[in-house]
């Protein structure tokens, strides 16, 4: 009904808006049903990757691969320029957490993915290799990220008795937030396929890269912004760093599945060959995303190693260079905005 009023633009925009206030929601929501007044990197990391994990998963179920690869890889260096740009540039002090002494883990993936680009698929062994990776980084995060809660004895039964009041609003609260993340998911690929659809030249990787990410970040800058104003800068940028590993190593690997599955489902194998059956199935990479995306992200992967050896502690410059460096970004993706037909 609303393309006879607007046309696909005006419902594309609609959507996105749309998009834009559930991915908002569920973001703070699954934060807040995975962090308490203990804040942890990985759990931190674990609720703000929602969000995103619905948007990747919602487009290789739609068949768009480029738009995968676009929101993935866009909101991972727009995390990790923008977010941890912005913690650097704020007041606190980086005092890195226990959990950084898995930040270098971030380049061998990345160096996994860039390999994987020669091919221009990625199959489920590709997909298995990264969760497998995956698995490690989860085990050296795992071993430097606990920040148990110390209560007093006068605690105890109160804790205790709210939490079992407060089950079942948990539940719910976990199911609606399920719920809306698969509506924002499907919302914002519908609305970057109308809007690409709409404008000449403007493909779904672009609107990935450029509106989608964006969307994917804002609830995470909120929050580490609170978070380097209360002097806990490590922690927001060790969070960035593990949603991006988590973007990596099992939203990417998964939504490859979800595109196999699919694949498989909608072709006839009588009439492909058996040999061939691997390539035919196996999502598309992309050159435009190989060559540029996984170059930038390499880029911003390769400080984390001095950092997290604690032999060089940035500050507001290299915050400042971050910030003005994804600006720079943005404007030659916007310029070659053709690059993935």
């Amino acid at each position: 009904m609303l393309n006879a009023f607007g046309g696909p633009e005006l419902v594309g925009t609609l959507l996105l808006i749309g998009a834009a206030m559930l991915i908002y929601a569920v973001a703070w929501s699954a934060i807040d049903l995975v962090t308490d007044d203990a804040v942890s990197p990985g759990w931190l990391a674990v609720g703000s990757s929602l969000p995103l994990a619905a948007v990747a998963w919602a487009g290789a179920l739609l068949g768009q691969a480029d738009f995968v690869m676009a929101v993935v890889l866009g909101t991972s260096i727009a995390g990790l320029a923008i977010i941890v740009g912005t913690v650097l540039t704020g007041p606190s002090e980086l005092e890195l957490p226990p959990s950084s002494r898995a930040w270098p883990l971030l380049l061998p993936v990345v160096l996994l993915l860039l390999m994987m680009g020669f091919g221009a698929r990625i199959g489920l062994q590709e997909a298995a290799m990264l969760a497998v990776l995956g698995a490690a980084v989860g085990a050296v995060w795992r071993a430097g990220d606990a920040s148990p809660t110390l209560l007093t004895d006068a605690d105890v039964v109160p804790v205790t008795t709210a939490r079992r009041r407060l089950d079942v609003l948990v539940v719910l609260q976990a199911l609606l937030t399920l719920l809306l993340a698969v509506v924002a998911g499907w919302l914002a690929v519908r609305g970057a396929l109308d809007l690409s659809a709409a404008r000449r030249g403007l493909s779904p990787g672009v609107v990935g890269i450029t509106l989608i990410s964006a969307m994917l970040m804002l609830p995470s800058v909120g929050k580490a912004t609170f978070l380097s104003q209360t002097n806990r800068a490590g922690i927001a940028i060790g969070a960035q760093v593990g949603a991006v590993l988590i973007a990596l190593t099992f939203i990417l690997p998964v939504a490859v599945v979800v595109w196999y599955v699919r694949t498989v489902a909608l072709t006839d194998a009588g009439a492909v060959d058996p040999f061939e059956m691997d390539r035919v199935v196996a999502m598309p990479f992309a050159i435009g995303f190989w060559r540029v995306e996984t170059t930038v992200l390499l880029a911003l992967a390769l400080p984390l190693l001095p950092v997290a050896a604690r032999r060089w502690k940035p500050g507001r410059t290299e915050g400042l260079v971050l910030i003005c460096g994804y600006v720079y970004y943005l404007l030659l993706i916007t310029r070659a905005s053709n690059r993935w037909h």
